[in-house]
């Protein structure tokens, strides 16, 4: 069983509710221009990624096979959709708790910049024609 892959995706969805909800007037860091974007971004391509193991691994990769490109593409917009919906939840969330945070459109569109970065490249990684893995992805 590969429940370390739930593991990781259930820590770090817990992971990103904790650090939107909490109040960032005690976090120290640099002063770098949409330094927050960034982290937006790179935050929720890793959650995508995570998620997308998980689903690649229950299915037993049959996913993966050539012969189910429309289940695969499903898988992608499921995924996709849930994890923009959950990033949306959580800007609100960020309206509603006082915490000295925010709802901030802008951090809803680098999430979904991260989500859509992160299908992209296991699209472009399952590709047969031009995937950089002509096996299941057993680095996921």
């Amino acid at each position: 069983m590969h429940k370390w892959h739930w593991a990781a995706a259930i820590g770090a969805t817990l992971l990103i509710i904790y650090s939107s909800l909490r109040s960032t007037s005690d976090i120290p860091g640099p002063n770098i221009l949409h330094l927050d974007k960034i982290l937006h971004m790179g935050a929720y391509a890793v959650l995508t990624l995570l998620w997308l193991r998980v689903a690649l691994w229950e299915t037993g990769f049959t996913l993966y096979a050539k012969g189910h490109p429309q289940a695969r593409n499903t898988m992608f917009i499921k995924i996709g959709v849930t994890i923009l919906l959950f990033s949306g939840s959580m800007e609100v969330a960020q309206g509603l708790v006082s915490t000295g945070r925010s709802m901030d459109a802008f951090d809803l569109a680098a999430n979904a910049a991260g989500i859509a970065f992160a299908i992209l490249l296991v699209r472009r990684a399952m590709s047969t024609t031009h995937g950089i893995f002509r096996l299941p992805l057993h680095w996921m």
